[in-house]
Protein backbone atom coordinates (compact mmCIF):
# COMPACT_ATOMS: atom_id res chain seq x y z
CA UNK A 1 0.00 0.00 0.00
CA UNK A 2 2.92 2.43 0.66
CA UNK A 3 4.83 1.64 -1.93
CA UNK A 4 1.72 2.68 -4.50
CA UNK A 5 1.17 6.08 -2.58
CA UNK A 6 4.86 6.73 -3.30
CA UNK A 7 4.67 5.85 -6.85
CA UNK A 8 2.21 7.94 -7.57
CA UNK A 9 3.36 10.90 -5.24
CA UNK A 10 6.42 10.62 -7.48
CA UNK A 11 4.25 10.69 -10.96
CA UNK A 12 1.81 13.62 -10.23
CA UNK A 13 5.14 16.24 -9.46
CA UNK A 14 6.56 14.88 -13.15
CA UNK A 15 3.65 15.37 -15.07
CA UNK A 16 2.78 18.35 -13.47
CA UNK A 17 6.49 19.80 -14.65
CA UNK A 18 5.60 18.50 -17.94
CA UNK A 19 2.59 20.26 -18.64
CA UNK A 20 4.02 23.46 -17.54
CA UNK A 21 7.29 22.82 -19.78
CA UNK A 22 4.46 22.01 -22.54
CA UNK A 23 2.36 24.93 -21.94
CA UNK A 24 4.45 27.82 -23.23
CA UNK A 25 5.59 26.07 -25.69
CA UNK A 26 1.88 25.19 -26.82
CA UNK A 27 1.59 29.22 -26.15
CA UNK A 28 4.62 29.94 -28.64
CA UNK A 29 2.90 28.29 -31.19
CA UNK A 30 -0.02 29.64 -30.72
CA UNK A 31 1.54 33.05 -31.28
CA UNK A 32 3.58 32.34 -33.85
CA UNK A 33 0.55 31.09 -36.04
CA UNK A 34 -1.67 34.23 -35.09
CA UNK A 35 1.29 36.57 -35.75
CA UNK A 36 1.83 34.61 -39.30
CA UNK A 37 -1.92 35.15 -39.66
CA UNK A 38 -1.83 38.59 -39.16
CA UNK A 39 0.52 39.69 -41.55
CA UNK A 40 -0.96 37.39 -43.98
CA UNK A 41 -3.78 39.37 -43.69
CA UNK A 42 -1.71 42.70 -43.31
CA UNK A 43 0.36 41.69 -46.95
CA UNK A 44 -2.97 41.34 -48.11
CA UNK A 45 -4.40 44.06 -47.62
CA UNK A 46 -1.28 46.50 -47.99
CA UNK A 47 -0.96 44.73 -51.67
CA UNK A 48 -4.32 45.36 -52.79
CA UNK A 49 -4.14 49.64 -51.43
CA UNK A 50 -0.55 49.67 -53.79
CA UNK A 51 -2.74 48.25 -56.81
CA UNK A 52 -5.05 50.99 -55.88
CA UNK A 53 -2.30 53.61 -55.72
CA UNK A 54 -0.74 52.34 -59.27
CA UNK A 55 -4.15 52.90 -60.65
CA UNK A 56 -5.14 56.67 -59.17
CA UNK A 57 -1.57 57.03 -60.24
CA UNK A 58 -1.87 56.18 -63.51
CA UNK A 59 -5.06 58.32 -64.01
CA UNK A 60 -3.10 61.02 -62.05
CA UNK A 61 0.14 60.84 -64.42
CA UNK A 62 -2.57 61.02 -67.38
CA UNK A 63 -3.34 64.41 -65.36
CA UNK A 64 -0.32 65.69 -65.10
CA UNK A 65 0.61 65.13 -68.80
CA UNK A 66 -2.25 67.24 -70.02
CA UNK A 67 -1.59 70.19 -67.39
CA UNK A 68 1.60 70.22 -68.54
CA UNK A 69 0.65 70.45 -72.45
CA UNK A 70 -1.51 73.82 -70.91
CA UNK A 71 1.64 75.62 -70.35
CA UNK A 72 1.74 75.92 -74.33
CA UNK A 73 1.55 79.20 -75.70
CA UNK A 74 -2.11 78.42 -77.57
CA UNK A 75 -3.45 77.08 -73.87
CA UNK A 76 -2.37 80.22 -71.92
CA UNK A 77 -6.05 81.58 -72.15
CA UNK A 78 -8.20 78.04 -71.19
CA UNK A 79 -8.75 78.94 -67.73
CA UNK A 80 -11.74 77.07 -67.06
CA UNK A 81 -9.25 73.91 -68.71
CA UNK A 82 -6.64 75.03 -65.83
CA UNK A 83 -9.24 75.02 -62.88
CA UNK A 84 -10.58 71.58 -64.85
CA UNK A 85 -7.46 69.69 -64.71
CA UNK A 86 -5.84 71.25 -61.03
CA UNK A 87 -9.24 69.84 -59.51
CA UNK A 88 -9.16 66.62 -61.27
CA UNK A 89 -4.97 66.47 -60.37
CA UNK A 90 -5.96 66.97 -56.48
CA UNK A 91 -8.49 64.53 -56.46
CA UNK A 92 -6.45 61.91 -57.49
CA UNK A 93 -3.95 63.23 -55.21
CA UNK A 94 -6.26 63.39 -52.20
CA UNK A 95 -7.26 59.91 -52.82
CA UNK A 96 -3.45 58.58 -52.94
CA UNK A 97 -3.34 60.06 -50.05
CA UNK A 98 -5.89 58.02 -48.21
CA UNK A 99 -4.22 54.98 -49.29
CA UNK A 100 -1.31 56.04 -47.92
CA UNK A 101 -2.52 57.16 -44.34
CA UNK A 102 -3.61 53.39 -44.21
CA UNK A 103 -0.31 51.99 -46.06
CA UNK A 104 1.64 53.97 -43.51
CA UNK A 105 -0.82 52.55 -40.38
CA UNK A 106 0.08 49.14 -41.18
CA UNK A 107 3.38 49.87 -42.45
CA UNK A 108 5.49 47.84 -39.69
CA UNK A 109 3.48 44.87 -40.00
CA UNK A 110 3.95 44.98 -44.01
CA UNK A 111 6.30 42.98 -46.44
CA UNK A 112 9.50 44.41 -46.18
CA UNK A 113 9.07 45.25 -50.14
CA UNK A 114 6.26 47.07 -49.13
CA UNK A 115 7.42 48.60 -46.10
CA UNK A 116 9.86 50.09 -49.06
CA UNK A 117 7.83 51.11 -51.53
CA UNK A 118 5.54 53.01 -48.90
CA UNK A 119 8.90 55.06 -47.99
CA UNK A 120 9.56 55.87 -51.54
CA UNK A 121 6.14 56.54 -52.81
CA UNK A 122 4.97 58.64 -49.86
CA UNK A 123 7.72 61.70 -49.89
CA UNK A 124 6.09 61.62 -54.60
CA UNK A 125 3.18 61.86 -53.47
CA UNK A 126 3.54 64.29 -50.89
CA UNK A 127 5.72 66.97 -54.03
CA UNK A 128 2.77 66.22 -55.77
CA UNK A 129 0.45 67.91 -53.37
CA UNK A 130 2.52 70.21 -52.49
CA UNK A 131 2.69 71.25 -55.89
CA UNK A 132 -0.94 70.48 -57.00
CA UNK A 133 -1.76 73.18 -53.86
CA UNK A 134 0.38 76.03 -55.06
CA UNK A 135 -0.45 75.41 -58.39
CA UNK A 136 -4.24 75.86 -57.25
CA UNK A 137 -3.70 78.92 -55.19
CA UNK A 138 -1.46 80.84 -57.80
CA UNK A 139 -4.79 79.81 -60.41
CA UNK A 140 -6.99 81.53 -58.08
CA UNK A 141 -5.27 84.63 -56.98
CA UNK A 142 -3.48 85.30 -60.53
CA UNK A 143 -5.87 84.24 -63.49
CA UNK A 144 -4.45 86.62 -65.68
CA UNK A 145 -0.94 85.40 -65.49
CA UNK A 146 -1.02 81.59 -66.29
CA UNK A 147 1.98 82.56 -68.39
CA UNK A 148 4.12 82.84 -65.34
CA UNK A 149 7.29 80.78 -65.19
CA UNK A 150 6.60 79.56 -61.57
CA UNK A 151 3.05 78.31 -62.26
CA UNK A 152 4.63 76.58 -65.71
CA UNK A 153 7.12 74.99 -63.07
CA UNK A 154 4.16 73.58 -60.98
CA UNK A 155 3.00 72.23 -64.03
CA UNK A 156 5.95 70.60 -64.88
CA UNK A 157 6.60 69.02 -61.46
CA UNK A 158 3.29 67.60 -61.10
CA UNK A 159 3.46 66.04 -64.37
CA UNK A 160 7.16 64.88 -63.57
CA UNK A 161 6.82 63.39 -60.35
CA UNK A 162 2.79 62.16 -61.12
CA UNK A 163 5.03 59.91 -63.78
CA UNK A 164 7.61 59.20 -61.17
CA UNK A 165 5.18 57.89 -58.95
CA UNK A 166 3.89 55.56 -61.59
CA UNK A 167 7.31 54.37 -62.20
CA UNK A 168 7.74 53.45 -58.57
CA UNK A 169 4.46 51.70 -58.18
CA UNK A 170 4.92 49.75 -61.09
CA UNK A 171 8.20 48.13 -60.22
CA UNK A 172 7.51 47.69 -56.81
CA UNK A 173 4.39 45.83 -58.22
CA UNK A 174 6.10 43.63 -61.11
CA UNK A 175 8.84 42.76 -58.10
CA UNK A 176 6.19 41.07 -56.21
CA UNK A 177 4.79 39.55 -59.39
CA UNK A 178 7.83 38.19 -59.91
CA UNK A 179 8.72 37.19 -56.79
CA UNK A 180 5.74 35.01 -56.06
CA UNK A 181 6.20 33.33 -59.35
CA UNK A 182 9.76 32.29 -58.84
CA UNK A 183 8.27 31.25 -55.11
CA UNK A 184 5.87 29.05 -56.86
CA UNK A 185 8.78 27.57 -59.57
CA UNK A 186 10.78 26.59 -56.25
CA UNK A 187 7.75 25.33 -54.56
CA UNK A 188 6.86 23.07 -57.85
CA UNK A 189 11.04 22.17 -58.19
CA UNK A 190 11.28 20.79 -54.33
CA UNK A 191 8.11 18.75 -55.05
CA UNK A 192 9.13 16.87 -58.45
CA UNK A 193 12.99 16.64 -56.37
CA UNK A 194 10.55 14.78 -53.76
CA UNK A 195 9.16 12.64 -56.23
CA UNK A 196 12.29 11.45 -58.10
CA UNK A 197 13.98 11.16 -54.58
CA UNK A 198 11.30 9.27 -53.66
CA UNK A 199 11.03 6.60 -57.08
CA UNK A 200 15.02 6.19 -56.60
CA UNK A 201 14.31 5.28 -53.48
Amino acid sequence: MRSTILRKSVYVPLLALGLTTLAPAAATVKAQVVTQSLNASVESEASRLLKQVKALSGELKATGERLEALTLPNKLDMQHTHAYELTEAREHINAIGKRLDRLQAIQSAAAPWQQNAIDEIAPVAANIAAHTQSAIEHLNENRGFLYAPAYADYLARIAQHSSELKSTVDAYLDFATTSDQHQKLQQKLDRMSDQLNMTES
